[in-house]
């Protein structure tokens, strides 16, 4: 702990330091792209608010998500085509929403 404020309501807050490796730990996690599309809602926003908060460029994790993700849509493409039944609606889903993804970090550059 490395000191306590007093709170507007309630008890004292403890302020808390990060270790160099803490600091190291974050930094890499912010630079990392999440592994799937359904992560970009939580994670992925998560990591673009707090570079923000920190008053960092975007660009890098932007770049790095959208080559994540821009290998997927020929993928889902072709298994929406080829997809019967409830697969195609899944499908279709899937491929939505990844392009959907890559327009919102298009938007984003």
């Amino acid at each position: 702990m490395a000191r306590t404020q007093a709170g507007d309501r309630g008890p004292q807050r403890s302020i808390l330091t990060a270790t160099e490796q803490g600091s190291a730990a974050v930094a890499d996690w912010l630079a990392r792209p999440v592994a799937h599309v359904r992560d970009l809602r939580s994670e992925f926003l998560v990591k673009l608010a707090l570079l923000t908060r920190r008053g960092r460029p975007l660009t890098r994790l932007v770049a790095a998500q959208r080559a994540v993700l821009a290998p997927l849509e020929p993928a889902l493409a072709r298994r929406r085509t080829e997809a019967t039944g409830f697969a195609a609606v899944l499908a279709a889903w899937r491929y939505e929403n990844a392009s959907a993804a890559l327009r919102f970090l298009d938007d984003l550059t």
